[in-house]
């Protein structure tokens, strides 16, 4: 069993488990690398069994690629928040995914970021910038108590697998820099003693470290209720960890000192923000929530 606090450091690299995908990802695009596109949309289809964008790419010498990025199914998108026109025809659109295997302007699609600085998560696992805690983390747990396996047109996923397939993307944008540490989903220790065999394994293949937090810093970022009884993992590499347990500490001494008022809490805030990767516009949304 795992230690409900521990670190572990573990080597190599491989590609994400696709979980999501009505087929599987590996068997078109390049799972083991991601590429960033800018470009102009051109069509959005909110569709089953995978949404698609339609877009325009202008190359340096001035070329203009026809490009399309897969994503989730409609279903999953709506329940995500996604509209008709979340994205439109004229959005100017960085895209991140997988590239195509054939090198064709494909991508399989993880994170949009809108010319306002807006990101989008919805491809076929949770985006790059969005951990799990900025989910209903609550209400997503009782659905699921609710209904052990989710089904989308006749393929059926249990949330193990969910929870696994979802800690495999943020290791992997941890283990590729894109996110200095990441935060899994925050389950009860015995539904997380569930995970260890499988989260060893992906954390040993992505060259990453983890760590298991029963007490979670707490700030204005998200609720209480999101981790309180609940074990939340750290991903991180070098020494993240550290820069964490220091933030820790510093907020247990300004509490003893009676000096953690309104400055001291926000300022804690954006330090965790900032340890996310998450941009000042995501921050400035969680706190003004």
């Amino acid at each position: 069993m795992l230690n409900r606090l521990y670190a572990l450091l573990v080597i190599g690299l491989c590609g994400l488990t696709p979980l999501h995908a009505h087929h599987s990802p590996a068997s078109h695009y390049l799972i083991k690398e991601l590429a960033t596109v800018e470009g102009v949309v051109t069509e959005f289809r909110l569709t089953n069994p995978h949404a698609r964008i339609y877009f325009d790419v202008t190359t340096p010498e001035g070329e203009v690629q026809h490009w399309f990025a897969e994503g989730n199914s409609s279903s999953i998108l709506k329940r995500r928040g996604w509209a008709k026109d979340s994205v439109k025809p004229g959005d100017t659109i960085k895209i991140s995914g997988y590239p195509a295997r054939d090198g064709g302007h494909a991508l399989d699609w993880k994170l949009i970021e809108l010319a306002d600085g807006t990101q989008l998560r919805g491809g076929n696992t949770v985006g790059i910038e969005q951990d799990f805690l900025l989910e209903d983390i609550d209400k997503k747990r009782h659905v699921e108590s609710e209904q052990p396996a989710a089904e989308t047109n006749g393929w059926k996923l249990d949330p193990l697998s969910y929870s696994i397939g979802n800690f495999s993307t943020f290791a992997e944008m941890v283990a590729i820099g894109l996110k200095k540490m990441a935060l899994s989903q925050a389950l009860p220790a015995e539904e997380m003693d569930r995970l260890e065999a499988e989260v060893l394994r992906i954390a040993e293949e992505r060259d990453v470290r983890i760590y298991r937090e029963a007490n979670f810093l707490v700030t204005g970022l998200f609720p209480p209720s999101a981790t309180a009884g609940k074990d939340v993992l750290l991903i991180y590499r070098g020494d993240t960890l550290k820069e964490y347990l220091a933030l820790k500490q510093r907020k247990a001494d300004l509490e003893a000192a009676g000096r953690y008022g309104q400055e001291a809490q926000l300022e804690m805030a954006w330090a965790v923000g900032k340890l996310l990767s998450y941009p000042d516009k995501k921050i400035e949304q969680l706190l003004a929530k």
